[in-house]
């Protein structure tokens, strides 16, 4: 049996809702040994059971990032106040590992989620992904291409919908081809340093190669922030393609913003993003209850 190394836990009695916090727990290792980035956090309301639940994937161009950054708090503390347990994940990074370990350990963490989380008083049935920036990239990327849960024992049809904090990572390819037009070297260092020189391994990669009629992706929400060129483009550019393939997708445009504030302002007063999203999440509850019920 799976041993689950509680490191930090207490009761913050402080919030408007009291939370149970389970963190640094390793959903896999290295070498045998204990890996933080191969671990997670678990923040679950102190009362009740049964929750819903949002997995969030940080960004950092695939190579920096942590699940315990102060950004998320906003975002932890909307979700238990609305009843969901929140559970922010860490994975391995560039340039130390290479695409596709990033997917592969969202995909790892997701599928010990699907495990583990009723002893948390969760529901499996009802867990959503969540991600900004390259970690929208990245939730993106698992929930479309089924081979990633399916090393776990799972399908895609285990994420009941994806929410994306302005997301650009969507069509690599055409991602690298801007950046070289632009000449902009920064942008092409990022990219090949977290998937090569491949045209192959840049498709792989590329949420919008999956992009088919008939598949089982589950509901896309994509949030973008207006005045980000490449942010813009591509976000509608994989919105347009998920809907020419019938699939079901919604489109917000963000103004009065920035890339980092879109994910430090999600759960704040004021904030506009989070109450759509939540009206999102609790849409694909409604349509799952709906379908389960006999008339």
């Amino acid at each position: 049996m799976l041993k689950l190394i509680v490191i930090f836990f207490f009761i913050n009695l402080a919030n408007a809702q009291s939370m149970l916090s389970f963190k640094n727990l390793s959903y896999d290792k290295t070498n045998g040994q204990y890996d933080n980035k191969l671990a997670l956090d678990i923040y679950r309301p102190a009362i009740g059971n049964n929750f819903p639940v949002v997995v969030f994937v940080h960004g950092g161009g695939w190579t920096t990032g942590d699940k315990a950054r102060a950004s998320h708090i906003a975002k932890r503390d909307f979700f238990l106040n609305h009843g969901y347990i929140f559970v922010s994940i860490n994975y391995r990074l560039a340039p130390e590992y290479f695409f596709p370990v990033y997917a592969q350990d969202v995909a790892h963490a997701y599928s010990f989620v699907l495990n583990w989380i009723e002893k948390f008083n969760g529901d499996n049935s009802n867990v959503f992904l969540m991600g900004h920036s390259a970690g929208a990239h990245l939730v993106a990327l698992v929930a479309a291409d089924n081979r990633y849960l399916q090393q776990y024992g799972y399908d895609n049809s285990w994420i009941k919908g994806v929410v994306l904090l302005d997301g650009a990572g969507y069509d690599i390819p055409e991602l690298i081809a801007d950046n070289i037009e632009n000449n902009n070297q920064s942008g092409l260092n990022m990219y090949y340093q977290a998937f090569g020189y491949d045209m192959d391994t840049w498709l792989e990669a590329s949420p919008i190669s999956y992009m088919t009629e008939n598949s089982q992706i589950p509901p896309y929400q994509f949030f973008y922030v207006n005045s980000r060129r490449l942010g813009n483009i591509m976000t509608n550019h994989m919105y347009n393609a998920m809907r020419a393939a019938g699939l079901d997708a919604e489109i917000i445009p963000v103004y009065n913003t920035t890339h980092e504030q879109i994910n430090r302002n999600f759960g704040k007063i004021d904030d506009v993003v989070a109450p759509r999203a939540l009206q999102f999440i609790q849409q694909q509850q409604e349509y799952q209850f709906l379908n389960k019920t006999d008339f």
